[in-house]
Formats: C-alpha cells, sequence, structure tokens
C-alpha cells in the first residue's frame, strides 16, 4: 500500500493496494487523518514519524497495529520518505506500508510453542532429577549394608553414575536459562 500525508497527517493520496489492505475506499479517505488507521486504543504515532522525516531522516521504519474497516486489526511494516518538494504540490511524505500479520501470527505461534517446551523441560528435568535422587538414595544404602567388595563397588559405580546424570541435568538447567 501507498499512502502520501501531508506535514499536518492529512492523506492526500490512498492507492488501490491500499483501499485493498484497509477496506477503505481512497474517496472516503481524502483529508482523513493517517491516525484514523490506528485502533483508538493504540496512541497516535503520526507526529514522531512527521518529526522524524521532517529533521532529515531519509528514510523512517516502523512496524504497528492498524484498523481495517471491519474493525480487524492488522500488523504492518511501514516506510516512509520525504516527497521532494515541488512548487505545485504541498510538502508531503509518502508511507509504504506492508502487511505482516501472518509473519506476526507465527511469531507469536513460536513464542508460544518455545514457552510450552521449556515449561515441559522443566517438569521432565525435575521429575528426573527427583527419581535420581531416589536412585542415589538407595545406592548409598546399599553401600552400607553389603559385604561383597564387588557388587559393591557395582552399586558405587552405579551411584557415582547417577551423580553425574545429575550434574547434566544442572548443566541443561543453567543454558536453559539463557
Amino acid at each position: 500500500a501507498i499512502i502520501s500525508i501531508g506535514t499536518d497527517g492529512g492523506i492526500i493520496s490512498f492507492n488501490p493496494a491500499a483501499e485493498r489492505i484497509f477496506g477503505k475506499q481512497a474517496g472516503m479517505m481524502m483529508d482523513r487523518l493517517l491516525s484514523d488507521l490506528f485502533p483508538p486504543e493504540i496512541p497516535d504515532r503520526t507526529r514522531d514519524l512527521i518529526r522524524q522525516v521532517g529533521q532529515g531522516k531519509a528514510v523512517f521504519r516502523d512496524e504497528g497495529v492498524f484498523l481495517r474497516s471491519d474493525g480487524t486489526r492488522i500488523h504492518l511494516s511501514i516506510t516512509a520518505t520525504p516527497i521532494p518538494k515541488n512548487p505545485a504540490l504541498p510538502e508531503s511524505i509518502s508511507i509504504t506500508a506492508r502487511d505482516i500479520s501472518d509473519q506476526k501470527a507465527r511469531e507469536d505461534m513460536l513464542k508460544m510453542m518455545n514457552l510450552k517446551q521449556q515449561l515441559l523441560t522443566s517438569i521432565t528435568r525435575h521429575d528426573i532429577r527427583n527419581d535420581l535422587h531416589i536412585l542415589m538414595s538407595y545406592c548409598a544404602i546399599l553401600a552400607e549394608k553389603i559385604s561383597d567388595p564387588e557388587i559393591k563397588r557395582l552399586v558405587l559405580i552405579i551411584g557415582g553414575q547417577s551423580e553425574k546424570i545429575n550434574g547434566q541435568l544442572q548443566f541443561m538447567e543453567t543454558y536453559e536459562s539463557l
């Protein structure tokens, strides 16, 4: 979508792609404000956009939530650039908008999947650690009660390997928190 706005934030042009993305006819958008495309609870960032482009920033990039005519919220990636001054036209800014709603939905899904995976890993690690401590306790009890040196040696090996596994679980926990 390509939308042109004046330095007052008023919409000067609204191309057919903008009509499709926002579900609004160009004629309805003329002389309306860019802020009319934001959901009511989201602060208007038009002034910031105009200020930054006006301060000589050749390109202003941002992402945000916008509102379609049916009330659907869409995520857009926008790029704003000043339109070269022309005596026949007022000073204005060109805004190119690209719908990134699907990308944002995938990112949100990935975040949720990561949180669930972390929870599952944490619970599994906790259960393994509990079972391991029981195993290590029984090994210690057996090592005290067994008189056969060969069996005692084997029990101590099992206990030592259990300690090693416990250390690996601790290592996993440390790196998961990173």
